[in-house]
């Protein structure tokens, strides 16, 4: 896949139809598609490495399509939601051993793409799975900043743990809204 076929499907979501087949736009996961952009940008500019371009106005330019693109999926009414992995670095905290606690945050690259997509972001959650005591996984959606969890929300009263699933959400995103009135 080409970051011009991700063009094509965008020219494709501008039909009215589209609008009645689709509700949600995902991108699994978004750093798949930042080197896309790279190449799409470099063969525009014509040179061969995105540091070829000026003044490391390379970054930028691959930041601002990805920016035009996500902001143009939102205001063509579709829910947007962008997938990353999760990245492990150690916190300035110790643990009871004098180990390096380790915190989660999306691993999306670098600063400028960080940036793009918090800027449409309503929800940044983590998926965590917990064990019972017969080992029986159960997965949550972590929508809170935690001393180990990179998270957030726009709802201030959006809760903190949800059981993981898309009707879990909704009725907590809808719960969260009816609080926030």
């Amino acid at each position: 896949m080409k970051w011009k076929d991700v063009k094509d499907v965008l020219r494709q979501l501008r039909d009215p139809k589209a609008r009645e087949l689709y509700n949600t736009i995902t991108f699994d996961t978004i750093t798949l598609f930042i080197p896309m952009i790279e190449k799409f940008v470099c063969a525009r500019e014509g040179v061969g490495n995105i540091k070829e371009i000026p003044y490391g106005q390379g970054w930028n330019m691959v930041a601002q399509e990805l920016q035009e693109t996500l902001r143009e999926i939102t205001m063509l009414g579709f829910g947007l939601i962008l997938i990353a992995h999760s990245k492990e670095k150690a916190t300035n905290k110790l643990d009871n051993e004098g180990n390096p606690i380790m915190s989660v945050t999306p691993d999306i690259g670098n600063k400028k793409i960080s940036q793009v997509c918090s800027a449409v972001t309503d929800l940044i959650a983590y998926i965590g799975v917990d064990f019972d005591k017969e080992g029986n996984p159960t997965r949550y959606l972590y929508t809170r900043q935690t001393p180990t969890i990179f998270a957030g929300s726009r709802w201030r009263y959006l809760d903190p743990i949800i059981p993981f699933g898309y009707h879990e959400l909704v009725e907590a995103i809808s719960n969260a809204i009816e609080k926030q009135k």
